[in-house]
């Protein structure tokens, strides 16, 4: 664990009431977050619950909340964090982290359906850009790949600058997408 690399670990902040954690290891990225921690909330009980530990801070955790209505305490999972809680509950994970099961897929599949519609907006042929991504970005995609993407019909998205119901819709509508990751 991450506290035993500090020399001297900081006092745990207390939480009252009663408190859950979804956050997970890495689920302050898009992928991690969508099929571990989102099951995780959609498969929790948040009735009586003061508040859950996420990560949420960015624009699709925070829509998910929003379209989820929890109204608690949302605690952003921070690495140089930890607490003490009145009481926790901890639910399981839908599968083992990385390896999205159909019952993961299931919950998110449920829960997404008010925002599922058809468009030709996006196109049925997507590039998923990683121009905008921190690391394990394409060398040379705007000279050399995407060229020969856009030939053959592809529009590019950039998923950083959609909103989470926008590439929702984008996928629904997609019968081909081309993701490098």
């Amino acid at each position: 664990h991450w506290l035993l690399t500090y020399p001297r670990v900081r006092e745990p902040l207390s939480l009252a009431g009663r408190t859950a954690v979804v956050a997970t290891t890495l689920g302050a990225g898009y992928s991690h977050w969508l099929l571990e921690e989102l099951p995780r909330l959609l498969s929790l009980d948040c009735h009586g619950l003061d508040g859950v530990i996420a990560h949420a801070s960015q624009p699709f955790a925070r829509a998910a909340f929003a379209q989820h209505g929890f109204r608690g305490k949302i605690i952003e999972a921070r690495r140089e964090k930890h607490w003490a809680c009145e009481q926790l509950v901890v639910p399981s994970l839908l599968g083992a982290p990385g390896y999205p099961t159909p019952e993961a897929v299931a919950v998110i599949e449920a829960f997404t359906i008010p925002l599922k519609k058809r468009s030709t907006l996006f196109g049925e042929r997507l590039y998923i850009s990683r121009s905008h991504a921190r690391r394990r970005r394409v060398v040379c995609e705007q000279e050399k790949l995407w060229p020969v993407l856009e030939r053959r019909g592809f529009r590019r998205v950039v998923l950083e600058e959609m909103t989470w119901s926008d590439q929702i819709v984008a996928f629904c509508s997609a019968r081909e997408i081309v993701a490098p990751h």
